[in-house]
């Protein structure tokens, strides 16, 4: 009976041994680095040459040299970008030389981790510096100002986030000159 029973751990070890082969095998990563999921057979452009991808999203504006280095976090399914986008290109305008920004897709792995990273809820939002909450005098709740989300639906709108961007220049000792004040359309209550 003993050798029924080795017999029996022997096979339940072999077993579970291929288990978490296939196991790991069917990893998404593991699939996706070995180009599973992919149509690798594009029969109506067999001999063609691969077509280029088109342009993706603004990857950088500024110099890398900048004091102040904005990390802009975003999924891409999100109609957040259509908020950030223009916002970082005029600020990156107003503030050049001393601004950079760095549009960061949480579709990327290393992005995502690094969003998770700094806590931001919806993966989406502003790092400063390497930091998405900061301490700026006389902004926020207790002189601290949160960078999560896209401007004007959490945390911060956008006259923080250019204080907070002044700010870090004047810690810094950069010398620059504030962009104008931007006139608002009136509300509906100033007619």
């Amino acid at each position: 009976m003993s050798k029924w029973k080795t017999a029996i751990v022997v096979i339940a070890l072999l077993a579970a041994i291929a288990l978490v082969n296939y196991a790991v095998k069917m990893d998404p990563k593991q699939l996706a680095a070995r180009g599973v999921g992919t149509d690798h057979h594009h029969h109506h452009e067999e001999n063609k040459e691969e077509e280029p991808k088109p342009a993706e999203k603004l990857d950088v504006i500024g110099p890398e040299d900048a004091a102040v280095k904005l990390d802009v976090f975003y999924e891409d399914d999100n109609e957040c970008m259509s908020e950030f986008e223009p916002l970082m290109k005029k600020i990156a305008e107003q503030y050049a030389p001393n601004v950079r920004v760095e549009f960061k897709p949480t579709r990327v792995e290393e992005n995502r981790e690094r969003a998770d990273e700094l806590r931001l809820g919806c993966a989406s939002g502003i790092s400063i510096n390497g930091d998405v909450v900061k301490s700026v005098p006389g902004v926020g709740k207790l002189g601290l100002v949160a960078f999560r989300g896209p401007p004007g639906q959490k945390d911060y709108d956008e006259t923080m986030l250019r204080k907070a961007i002044e700010h870090e220049l004047e810690t810094k000792g950069v010398k620059f000159t504030p962009p104008p004040p931007e006139e608002q359309p009136p509300t509906a209550h100033e007619h």
